[in-house]
């Protein structure tokens, strides 16, 4: 009997095993060479789209659904002048973009004020509650109204003048007159910054607000200024001292808005309105003085001119003239105060250790001075270099 080792035996069939591997590996070679030399096939159905572009993902492509609808959908026509987007802010005012600008877009009701919304109106507990006066910002604004409110009927038109008779009632306008004799608008300009005395220009403003409320005292005690009014009498019952110039105090008899009854001298109810709410800041001034407002002779003068406007429209003529001789009083003071920084001025360029006494409202000139020449241009400059000439050598001697 022959022996067969059986490792001989599984080693030939491992050899006929990597034969037939070859043979396959050969076989798939050749099929994989044919396979990358053909050509691809026209399709018989023509060119189809990929349902997903190139370089998109299948989630942000459209279905057939969603497809369809935008078939169904009605193509509405492009409108030339689209409208710019609307907001409302927490203002309750409602805004719109012009030129990428937000613009507040002001309603108007039926008089012409500004509406609000429903949600900024006030509740009949709230209204209780607020402070009584003018309520709509400060100073007060005319309101164009659209309708007027039991307004009298127009009269008819007058039958024309003759030529003789429209300049004789033209010079005689009371009103006219006494502004210009009263030099209403000749104001206090010296074209720099000047301060006053305080206490001098407290006693002007004092004085001054005494003469209005005469004026307003002798125009209402003989029915002026819209004497129908409630509270009206409470007003003019004593004497003039007693017509309180605050704002709410004015507007408890004057009213919101001017009407016709506060017509008077020839002057529109808007005009004696407006003159006398001017006279608020006169008595703010007066009631809580600081040295900052009254030392400052440019205001001192405009308050001033708010009094005797009062005067010249109310027709006081004697009340007129002596404010504005007050007016000039205060620029005699201006004048000299200037001249004195100009007398300092040469002083100051001698090589002088000497102390000067400098009063507080001049010390406060300097002080301004020293703080704002930074921002002074070459014209400003030029026009305080004394101030500053002066201010250095006041703060170089540590006074």
């Amino acid at each position: 009997m022959k022996y067969i080792s059986q490792f001989s035996n599984r080693l030939t069939q491992a050899f006929k095993r990597i034969e037939e591997l070859e043979k396959e590996n050969i076989k798939l070679r050749k099929e994989n060479v044919t396979l990358r030399t053909l050509k691809p096939r026209p399709s018989k159905t023509g060119s189809m789209k990929s349902p997903s572009p190139k370089g998109n993902h299948h989630y942000a492509q459209p279905t057939a659904s969603s497809r369809n609808k935008v078939k169904s959908k009605p193509q509405e026509a492009e409108n030339p002048n689209p409208k710019s987007p609307t907001f409302t802010g927490r203002d309750g005012a409602t805004y719109i973009y012009k030129d990428c600008v937000p613009i507040m877009i002001t309603p108007e009701d039926d008089y012409g004020w500004p509406s609000s919304p429903r949600y900024m109106h006030s509740t009949c507990s709230s209204s209780e509650r607020e402070a009584k006066g003018w309520v709509r910002g400060w100073p007060p604004l005319l309101p164009t109204l659209k309708k007027e409110i039991n307004s009298p009927p127009t009269p008819p038109p007058s039958p024309p003048l003759s030529a003789s008779t429209t300049l004789i009632e033209v010079e005689n306008k009371p009103e006219d007159d006494l502004a210009e004799r009263s030099r209403l608008g000749d104001d206090l300009k010296l074209g720099i910054h000047i301060l006053t005395d305080s206490k001098t220009n407290l006693d002007y403003l004092r004085k001054a607000a005494e003469i209005a409320q005469k004026s307003i005292f002798d125009v209402g005690k003989i029915g002026g200024l819209g004497r129908w009014r409630a509270g009206y009498s409470d007003v003019f019952k004593d004497g003039p001292h007693l017509i309180r110039l605050g704002r709410d105090e004015l507007m408890s008899w004057l009213g919101e808005f001017p009407t016709s009854e506060l017509r008077y001298n020839g002057h529109p109810d808007w005009k004696v309105y407006l003159s006398l709410l001017g006279l608020v800041p006169l008595r703010n001034t007066i009631s809580h003085p600081s040295a900052y407002e009254l030392q400052d002779s440019g205001r001192t003068d405009r308050l001033l001119k708010s009094a005797q406007e009062v005067s010249v429209i109310l027709g006081d003529e004697k009340g007129a003239l002596e404010i504005r001789a007050m007016r000039d009083a205060l620029l005699r003071d201006a004048h000299n105060a200037w001249q004195s920084i100009k007398d300092l001025y040469y002083l100051s360029l001698l090589p002088s250790e000497e102390r000067l006494d400098f009063k507080y409202h001049q010390v406060n000139l300097f002080e301004y001075a020293l703080l704002y020449s930074d921002r002074w241009d070459e014209v400003e400059r030029d026009l305080y270099k004394e101030v500053l000439a002066v201010a250095s050598a006041w703060d170089s001697k540590g006074e």
